[in-house]
């Protein structure tokens, strides 16, 4: 990631703890450069070691299938501070452009402002020197916390105790050993906990009775299944062919205990305190580790990195709500125009990825590195399609990019 000029966005966090992006979290030890077979160890143009953090490899063992386990997100967290929701760790991120610290001469793409000049500024640098992990997203949202008030640190979390959003993997095939060369992975959005199903209170118990709603942004033509039980009729609510399911790909499989599914793109709504925030990566990989807890039941506990496109996160990023410099009041990003320029900029200046990762290191950055870490436990399988809201509002149509 580069660490250059973010405007006053960033001024107010330079206090804040950046390395704790660089402490041991859950993908220390899991994966690796040589010792997962996901990638060389090279010399980087310090003469440092690069032992670049990846995903495990595919593994050789293979069982009987067990049965299929739906689990959603009970934490969630994506700036890189200290922990705050509920005591889960920073994101650490995967190495996504293969590179590791500082690359004058090696840049993944060209720097680009906010009004798509290239700009040669600092070298790309990775967070922990040495390990290539790639998190601009949480550098991102580490000054949107430091500088609006309302974006508390769990933000996300708190919605999803209050039940109005998770994200839910599906898993089946999983023969229930450590090793299983082929499994079928399914990301599903939730929009909503399901409030009717036993009359019981609306916020989730987390103990796997917890039924919860489909995001139909998950589904084939999802907006024509709106009001639809998904328990009924199973088939009816089959994800989108290659964009969600890693499985149809055979892109999933568990490796020393780790479940690893690859993805073309996976598109979530993230309940905030400030409103709904698009989130819509390319390219992500889900790593977890997969185990039973006290009680018997299985849980998962990792983080998925991946790809977003500036343009869809000026997008995103322009319907929350922030103070307005004059009133105070809290209105859509969209609506203000200084505020929304300098958030721009910190968006444009963070980007450290190309569009694809077979453009040229010449190509101008126009993708956000971005890694969210979760624990999910188990639950029941989902039951209607449903959306929360409709999107509407002054920034219905709203769109911009850091490349003109």
């Amino acid at each position: 990631m580069r660490r250059q000029y973010l405007g006053a966005l960033l001024l107010a966090s330079t206090a804040l703890g950046i390395a704790a992006a660089c402490g041991p979290g859950f993908l220390d030890g899991l994966t690796g450069g040589s010792a997962d077979g996901g990638g060389p160890v090279t010399e980087d143009d310090a003469g440092e070691i690069c032992d670049p953090l990846v995903a495990p490899t595919r593994p050789t063992g293979d069982g009987p299938p067990g049965p299929e386990i739906y689990f959603a997100f009970e934490q969630i967290k994506i700036d890189t501070n200290a922990p705050a929701d509920g005591g889960l760790e920073p994101p650490q991120g995967l190495d996504l452009d293969g590179l590791c610290t500082c690359h004058p001469s090696a840049r993944a793409c060209m720097p680009a402002s906010a009004n798509g000049d290239p700009d040669a500024g600092e070298p790309q640098c990775d967070p922990d020197g040495g390990r290539g992990r790639d998190d601009a997203l949480g550098e991102l949202f580490n000054a949107l916390i430091a500088t609006v008030q309302e974006a508390k640190t769990d933000f996300a979390t708190e919605r999803i105790r209050l039940g109005q959003f998770t994200i839910m993997v599906d898993v089946r095939g999983w023969n229930g050993s450590d090793n299983d060369q082929s499994v079928d992975v399914t990301l599903l959005g939730s929009q909503l906990l399901d409030r009717v199903d036993g009359g019981r209170a609306a916020a989730p118990l987390f103990d796997g009775t917890d039924t919860w709603t489909i995001d139909p942004l998950s589904l084939f033509e999802g907006e024509s299944k709106l009001g639809r039980d998904c328990r009924i009729d199973v088939s009816f609510c089959n994800a989108t062919p290659g964009r969600i399911a890693a499985g149809q790909s055979g892109n999933a499989y568990v490796k020393d205990g780790v479940l690893v599914a690859k993805f073309r793109s996976a598109p979530f709504v993230i309940g905030t305190n400030i409103g709904d925030l698009l989130y819509d990566a390319e390219e992500p990989t889900l790593v977890a580790r997969i185990s039973k807890d006290g009680s018997g039941r299985t849980r998962l506990a990792g983080e998925v990195a991946g790809r977003w496109r500036t343009d869809k996160a000026l997008a995103a990023i322009s319907p929350l709500n922030f103070p307005d410099t004059r009133t105070g009041m809290l209105v859509p990003l969209c609506t203000q125009p200084s505020f929304y320029g300098v958030v721009k900029q910190a968006v444009c200046s963070l980007a450290d990825l190309p569009l694809t990762p077979d453009l040229p290191s010449t190509t101008l950055c126009q993708t956000l590195s971005a890694s969210i870490a979760f624990s999910a436990g188990e639950v029941q399988r989902p039951s209607f399609v449903v959306r929360r809201s409709d999107g509407g509002g002054p920034c219905a149509s709203f769109q911009d990019d850091c490349v003109p």
